[in-house]
């Protein structure tokens, strides 16, 4: 009986094996690779300065020999380096350094505007050019000219006037003014310092 129990045993352990031999599953899998690439706002300054001007490293120029109640050619613009359409602004800070260590007046800094500006000047101190910039496309000017006013007398002989263009620029996409309005765009970075 023992014999019996044994065979039996083992041919329900070969039936067991064989059986899981038999059972198949159909199995698959796929991978799928997506790179999706943001786009860019990248913008640049572009100015023009007096023929006898001398360039500066990283950009600007530097003049000398300014006379009072003078003006020396600034034309100031933006480009749009990338490819993708964006809004700008611009902000132009001033500063005077006379020979005695004293800081200058800056309003007896003046600036000249071209006729028939496509620029805005808001009361948060920016100039806003009013429609978008298209990819590879320059700005009409912002300024044409520096102008010195008459008032600039002895303190301010050798004196250094600074005159710094910070532009910014944020995306077009998905970022129209409700009103149509420029000075409602969202999204400007903080300001540069």
């Amino acid at each position: 009986m023992k014999k019996k129990l044994l065979v039996l045993g083992a041919m329900v352990c070969l039936i067991a094996i064989l059986a899981a031999g038999t059972l198949a599953y159909f199995t698959t899998y796929a991978v799928a690779h997506n790179v999706i690439t943001s786009g860019e706002i990248d913008i640049s300054v572009v100015e023009v300065g007096p023929k006898e001007s001398t360039p500066l490293e990283g950009g600007g120029f530097s003049v000398s020999g300014v006379m009072p109640n003078t003006s020396v050619k600034k034309e100031v613009a933006v480009k749009n380096e990338a490819l993708q359409p964006a809004w700008v602004r611009v902000k132009l800070d001033c500063a005077i350094a006379r020979k005695d260590g004293q800081t200058g007046d800056s309003k007896l800094i003046d600036y000249v505007y071209p006729e028939n500006s496509d620029w805005v000047k808001h009361t948060d101190g920016y100039y806003y050019y009013k429609k978008p910039l298209e990819a590879g496309q320059t700005s009409s000017l912002l300024i044409k000219e520096v102008a010195f006013a008459p008032e600039m007398d002895n303190p301010y002989q050798e004196c250094t006037v600074t005159v710094t263009v910070k532009a910014y620029a944020v995306q077009t996409a998905n970022n129209a003014p409700a009103s149509g309005n420029v000075l409602e765009v969202k999204g400007w970075p903080a300001d540069l310092t």
